[in-house]
């Protein structure tokens, strides 16, 4: 119950889900969902290095969760640690929607590349 509570107030970005998060990780340290719904939600409100914390505990406990990997990536890319190359200008895609799931498809190979290489994971 405390988990869903938290998945609602972090939709209405309350920061009381924060509470309810806490008290589902007091009683299991390593919920990998409350740890992604908590890292989700400071990454959505600026809190980029704790929810960088998050993401990497994660890793640590499930290597294989993918959405960590995702989440690292936007962290990133919000943090200018990745840099795409630019879109060239009489490119006919330039404004379609292939663009954006181009650049979305980027970031996650980038955030699987991160967690593989393990480059930029540990500063």
């Amino acid at each position: 119950a405390w988990l869903q509570l938290g998945i609602i107030f972090s939709a209405r970005n309350n920061p009381l889900c924060l509470q309810y998060f806490a008290n589902v990780l007091r009683n299991s340290k390593n919920n990998v969902e409350a740890l992604y719904a908590r890292g989700d939600y400071l990454r959505r409100t600026g809190k980029l290095a704790n929810a960088e914390n998050d993401f990497k505990y994660i890793k640590q406990i499930d290597p294989g969760h993918y959405m960590s990997n995702y989440g690292l990536g936007v962290i990133y890319f919000q943090q200018n640690k990745i840099s795409l190359l630019p879109w060239p200008r009489r490119s006919p895609v330039r404004l379609s929607i292939k663009h954006f799931w181009e650049m979305d498809s980027r970031l996650r190979i980038v955030a699987n590349h991160c967690h593989e290489m393990q480059i930029a994971c540990d500063g």
